[in-house]
């Protein structure tokens, strides 16, 4: 069963079971009101015949003479009787209208009561009343009654009536959900048939949603937000494999080169020749397996399912820095940091705000020369925290600075240097994750300052 007939089947049971309890309750009143007419009818009856024929000095009495059919018969018109029972529910006169007869089984003689007969297949009204005989019967029942065909009939109609309209009420309640449920499913049905015409080929597919924001608007932006993401996913996946496909491509075609330079010699080949092929191997081995760790760490960056939480920023400067210590040493670079007595807590992803400070650093040492200095500060204004490096290598070339954080840009400078070119990427990337930023500043002959700076809340 498809949802617009749930929907439509459930609106009109919910109608069908609203117009039953009306039909219901209806019939139920229009009875009520009938019988009503009905047991005023027959209680003027009894009055006229109590008030026309009272004994003489008792309330609530009948004269001996009433006990007469055709006295009987002067208040009986048609459609009506008259009787006067005994306590035993003998009939003692009645008039000749509609035969003799048993009333019901019991009555109550305390009150006036109404029951329902039929005689001769004719239903009857009724109304008992206890009574005096003076002189005759201390306590007798007179009973009037009123046919109800008439009633009857009219009733009947008008559920005829009320049952045609019910039955036209619950076929254009189910055309009205059906029509209903159309209207509103209608956006759904356009979402699921662009969803199915979604590939990776045509991610650029949006809904377009012009309508009201109720849930199924909020529904169709929320749709394309999930094909933004996706799209964002499938750019970075390919991203990444044309990245890896091409910074892959030099080091592989070195190492199968010394590969095949060791298999084609053989035992041939001489000691030194076997060492340099076997180093170039194990370097350029070394090199793919840090650029793969880069470029992972620059995917997972611009990921963002990146989970922050609080963070000693000083833990994360001290252990980037002491990474760094031996091949600052190496290269006769001072190596310091600069870091508040007091505690600094972030809230941040720790291992790629660690990797981020470490490309800064290791970028620093890369273009200082001996006895420079790389100086690493931690400052905390109202607002943000901010990481600098600062070092006094050979700087950035102007043309250079508005391309440093773009993946495997490199500049003048650097392409006799060792290096991927996305470590400065990733340092962007992190920043971004972070809700923060990058800059530098830079000189040529006097070093370059990078900032990164990430908001406390």
């Amino acid at each position: 069963m498809s949802l617009r007939l749930r929907v439509a089947v459930s609106f009109a049971a919910l109608l069908l079971a609203l117009l039953l309890t009306v039909f219901a309750s209806s019939l139920t009143s229009l009875r009520h009101a009938f019988d009503q007419e009905l047991q005023d009818e027959v209680v003027q009856l009894s009055e006229r015949v109590v008030q026309g024929a009272g004994g003489a000095g008792f309330p609530f009495s009948i004269a001996p003479a009433l006990l007469v059919p055709q006295v009987l018969d002067t208040y009986a018109s048609p459609g009506t009787f008259v009787r006067v029972l005994d306590a035993d529910q003998q009939v003692i006169a009645a008039s000749t209208g509609p035969g003799s007869f048993r009333g019901p089984e019991r009555v109550s003689w305390a009150r006036g009561s109404f029951a329902r007969i039929t005689i001769d297949s004719e239903s009857y009204m009724t109304y008992h009343r206890r009574v005096r005989v003076p002189g005759v019967f201390p306590y007798a029942v007179l009973e009037v009654g009123h046919e109800t065909r008439s009633f009857d009939r009219l009733l009947s109609a008008l559920t005829w009536r009320v049952a045609i309209v019910f039955a036209l009420g619950v076929v254009a309640a189910f055309m009205a959900a059906w029509f209903l449920a159309q209207a509103l499913l209608a956006p759904l049905e356009r979402m699921t048939r662009a969803a199915e015409s979604v590939d990776p080929a045509s991610l650029e597919r949006r809904l377009g949603w012009s309508g009201r924001s109720d849930e199924v608007g909020r529904l169709a932006a929320a749709f394309d937000a999930m094909l933004d993401r996706l799209a964002l996913a499938f750019e970075r996946e390919r991203r990444f494999v044309a990245d890896a496909s091409h910074e892959m491509k030099t080091p592989l075609s070195a190492i199968s080169g010394n590969a095949q330079l060791l298999q084609r010699w053989g035992d041939e080949a001489t000691p030194d020749v076997r060492r340099d092929s076997l180093q170039a191997i194990v370097r350029r081995a070394r090199e793919m397996d840090r650029m793969l760790r880069e470029m992972l760490a620059l995917s997972r960056a611009e990921s963002e399912a990146v989970a922050l939480r609080p963070t000693n920023v000083n833990a994360v400067v001290r252990t980037a820095v002491a990474g760094w210590e031996d091949q600052a040493r190496d290269r006769r670079v001072e190596l310091r940091a600069q870091l508040p007595e007091a505690q600094i807590d972030v809230e941040a992803e720790p291992d790629l705000l660690g990797v981020a400070l470490s490309n800064l650093i290791g970028n620093a040492l890369k273009f200082t020369p001996a006895g420079g200095a790389v100086t690493v500060t931690l400052v905390r204004n109202a607002a943000r925290v901010v990481l600098e490096v600062a070092d006094t290598g050979g700087g950035i070339a102007p043309e250079d600075l508005p391309h440093v954080f773009e993946r495997f840009y490199r500049g003048r400078a650097e392409r006799h240097v060792p290096g991927s070119g996305v470590g400065l990427a990733i340092v962007q990337s992190v920043a971004k994750a972070h809700r923060g930023s990058v800059s530098v500043e830079s000189e040529l002959g006097k070093g370059s300052r990078f900032r990164l700076e990430i908001p406390v809340s």
